[in-house]
């Protein structure tokens, strides 16, 4: 891994847990370490993500929706959802653009 992308990772991760904070919320220190694993490379987003939400007893996003159902939900222009606080569709793998947690 490059030293570009591990600097671009670096800067994603401190405004995540920037906006984070600003939220009220503390990032817990099992999120912290994997986080630090991820900007080193040693994991994928996708596992990090996994890894989290496996520690603080969340099931995987790819358990939520089906990819059909997630299908069927935007073409009809409704959010397919887990929870309340949740407006998005979650689909198995999703494309990257922000860190999920």
């Amino acid at each position: 891994m490059s030293d570009d992308t591990r600097e671009t990772r670096a800067v994603a991760v401190s405004s995540a847990i920037a906006i984070t904070r600003m939220e009220g919320h503390e990032p817990s220190m099992f999120a912290l370490k994997q986080l630090d694993r991820w900007i080193a490379g040693e994991i994928t987003a996708d596992q990090l993500r996994d890894l989290v939400r496996q520690h603080h007893g969340k099931p995987p996003l790819h358990d939520f929706v089906k990819s059909e159902d997630a299908t069927s939900a935007l073409a009809a222009g409704t959010a397919a959802t887990n929870d309340c606080s949740t407006r998005s569709v979650m689909v198995p793998n999703p494309p990257r653009q922000a860190l999920q947690l």
